[in-house]
């Protein structure tokens, strides 16, 4: 109930055996502009909105995970009606019982 009526975008992106979002909150449609469905049927939605100029903050932060989500990631993102936006996104890592990197979960805040 907290998710479902948060303000900030809360969100569970699965990434081990398949990379997935599992659940993103209602308020992800009020930040971006595009209900969750999307993000559901398109599991990359999220990566294509990222504003060009900052996708190479977005590629640091993957591939140096898991030791990136320690600080918030900070960049612009293109709202479905083309407006542009900043959004702090901060994560905590989930790890299955071997130690692997399993999913993330956090925040988006517009």
């Amino acid at each position: 109930l907290l998710a479902e009526n948060a303000i900030d975008v809360i969100y569970y992106y699965r990434l081990h055996p398949e990379t997935t979002i599992e659940y993103i909150s209602p308020s992800v449609l009020t930040v971006t502009g595009y209900a969750p469905e999307k993000y559901y049927a398109d599991n990359k939605l999220i990566f294509q909105l990222v504003h060009p100029d900052d996708r190479s903050l977005l590629d640091d932060f993957i591939n140096n995970l898991p030791c990136s989500v320690e600080k918030p990631l900070t960049l612009r993102v293109l709202r479905e009606d083309k407006t542009t936006i900043w959004v702090e996104q901060k994560c905590v890592p989930i790890y299955d019982e071997k130690g692997q990197l399993i999913a993330l979960e956090g925040i988006i805040r517009d």
